[in-house]
């Protein structure tokens, strides 16, 4: 097995994938908000923010948390559930 196929099949075996399709244009604005909550340095891959912006949401129930947050920057109001 070479390089490639191993690391092919270390990711399929210990990852699963999720994929987030948006409007033309709201991947950059995605960006911007995410580097302006300070999840991501500014230009750099989304991933790992959206990640930490989901988990750290999910942990908090006291508060509207940052999910609401990132949604209302983005104007997806009426996306937040009660």
């Amino acid at each position: 097995m070479n390089r490639t196929e191993y690391k092919k099949q270390h990711r399929n075996e210990h990852y699963d994938r999720l994929e987030v399709i948006v409007l033309k244009g709201e991947k950059e604005k995605i960006k911007v908000t995410a580097a302006g909550l300070g999840l991501v340095a500014s230009g750099r891959n989304v991933n790992g923010g959206l990640l930490s912006l989901l988990n750290n949401d999910r942990n908090v129930k006291t508060q509207q948390g940052l999910m609401d947050d990132f949604l209302k920057a983005n104007g997806y109001e009426n996306d937040i559930l009660e």
